[in-house]
């Protein structure tokens, strides 16, 4: 690797930390300006909740879901694309996931193997509404998620409700991988970190990865040399939404879904958005900030009720600012 590239990679792993701290530095604004006298013990509660035993195990138990939304938007980000989609392809996931587990008790490889091909369907649907009808994808993706979000609530509250749910879920659920001391860690995590390596190798090392590339950035350019820019960018969409599939499908398998389908679809699915930002679209650093997102919602849980519990949320939406401007003086300084 030459030295212009390990500065480059300095510079954006110094320029994430950057917008990281003052997300940071934020939420301690926002504590003082709560309660002044305790604003010192409740960031210690946010930060200590996030390496304790307890809250190190329900960090490990999101780690997953986070780095494959965040791994999702990257795939989007890299064939120029913005899938605002992406919390509607997670609902799928977890819809088709569902159905596997409670209709046919399928097994566990087999249940998120079906999510992925949710979120694919449902990613495919919104690139053939935008192809077919030029609207734009903002507005394609905003539809389907609510599509998504209620019909995934209406058959959950009817059709699978009437089935046993808790058995035909355990018996799909994923293994968890033990450790000394009784610790233990759901097949999710190694499942979504594998998925980073091999996106990093397809990105880097295949002509795969490289038409990719160059049909987003220069898609008439890309055509001229012979590349199949119109395929390239259906791969491209069914890829992202199938990520984001499989997201839901380890959401689900993992015991972790939340009773309020909303609550996990804005926890998760926006959240990958800043969390591929905040790598800058990079698969292996998707992992490293989906770990500290991960770590941050975490260590707001631990917060007493008293404290503001939107803490996460500003950090992250912070950090989506920040990441946005740089990604956008990065675009700026290329093309000049």
């Amino acid at each position: 690797m030459s030295k212009r590239k390990v500065r480059q990679s300095l510079g954006r792993i110094l320029r994430s930390i950057a917008v990281f701290a003052a997300g940071a530095g934020l939420c301690a604004a926002l504590f003082l300006l709560a309660d002044r006298s305790e604003a010192e013990n409740g960031l210690k509660t946010l930060f200590s909740g996030m390496i304790s035993e307890e809250g190190l195990r329900k960090t490990l138990l999101h780690w997953p879901l986070l780095t494959l939304t965040g791994l999702s938007a990257g795939v989007s980000r890299r064939a120029k694309r913005f899938d605002i989609g992406l919390p509607g392809q997670f609902m799928m996931g977890v819809l088709f996931a569902m159905a596997g587990a409670l209709s046919a008790s399928l097994p566990w490889w087999a249940c998120l193997g079906f999510a992925a091909i949710g979120g694919a369907l449902w990613s495919g649907i919104a690139g053939l509404v935008k192809q077919r009808t030029r609207t734009g994808e903002a507005v394609c993706g905003a539809a389907l998620n609510l599509i998504a979000l209620y019909l995934a609530q209406w058959l959950w509250d009817t059709v699978f409700s009437g089935l046993d749910g808790n058995a035909s879920l355990m018996g799909s659920a994923l293994p968890a991988l033990q450790f000394a001391n009784g610790f233990s860690v759901s097949a999710g995590l190694p499942i979504a970190l594998l998925f980073c390596l091999a996106a990093w190798i397809v990105a880097r090392f295949t002509v795969f990865g490289y038409e990719m590339l160059a049909s987003g950035d220069s898609p008439k350019a890309a055509k001229r040399v012979g590349m199949a820019v119109k395929r390239n960018l259906k791969l491209t969409v069914c890829l992202s939404g199938a990520l984001s599939g499989l997201a839901g499908g380890v959401c689900l398998l993992s015991g972790i879904l939340e009773p309020s389908l909303p609550v996990i679809v804005h926890q998760v699915g926006f959240t990958g958005m800043a969390v591929a930002l905040l790598s800058f679209c990079h698969p292996l650093g998707t992992a490293i900030t989906a770990f500290a997102a991960a770590g941050v919602y975490t260590g707001t849980q631990a917060l007493p009720p008293d404290y503001a519990q939107e803490a996460a949320g500003i950090l992250l939406a912070a950090t989506l600012l920040g990441c946005a401007v740089l990604y956008g003086k990065k675009r700026k300084h290329q093309r000049n």
